[in-house]
């Protein structure tokens, strides 16, 4: 597959037939978009919403959606077929219609929750965000005998850096 890499959290592709009657009986054709999404939403739950358009005598129906990693180009859009959720609505709604979407991808993809990186929650030791006290000298979370050994390693060492006895 030869698509754009995913410069955001990923992308939710989607797809709905245009219908020219309410019954869904005269298919115009299709459309197919991709949605980004940000690094840090998750990717398994997303709130689709279509608003009301400019009055028309078109129908909206047979949605489809699924995710991507990239963003994909023309040729794979036209081909993707790795829907994860499809919606029949009987009949098609008219364009004018408010209507939302909830998709629920639950353990569905392979990659767990992208990481806020100005707010992080750590999920373990040395994650970023991880808060460290002052004494956890090797970083293992834990303030115990190993931080003590490490400082008094030092203790009493040489401080002068213009002592070349100091660089033992």
């Amino acid at each position: 597959m030869s698509y754009i890499p995913n410069m955001c959290g990923g992308y939710v592709v989607c797809a709905c037939m245009i219908f020219g009657d309410p019954q869904g009986a005269i298919p115009i054709g299709e459309y197919r978009w991709v949605l980004d999404y940000d690094y840090y939403q998750d990717p398994e739950h997303h709130e689709i919403t279509f608003g009301p358009n400019e009055p028309g005598t078109y129908f909206m129906g047979f949605f489809r959606f699924g995710h991507s990693y990239g963003f994909l180009m023309d040729d794979e859009l036209q081909t993707f077929s790795n829907w994860k959720t499809y919606e029949y609505p009987t009949p098609p709604f008219p364009q004018m219609v408010t209507r939302t979407f909830m998709l629920d991808w639950t353990g569905q993809l392979p990659y767990p929750k992208g990481q806020d990186y100005l707010n992080p929650e750590p999920q373990q030791c040395g994650d970023p965000g991880t808060y460290y006290f002052g004494g956890d000298i090797n970083k293992d979370c834990y303030v115990d005998f190993e931080d003590f050994a490490l400082f008094t390693a030092g203790w009493l060492g040489c401080t002068n850096p213009a002592d070349p006895n100091c660089l033992q």
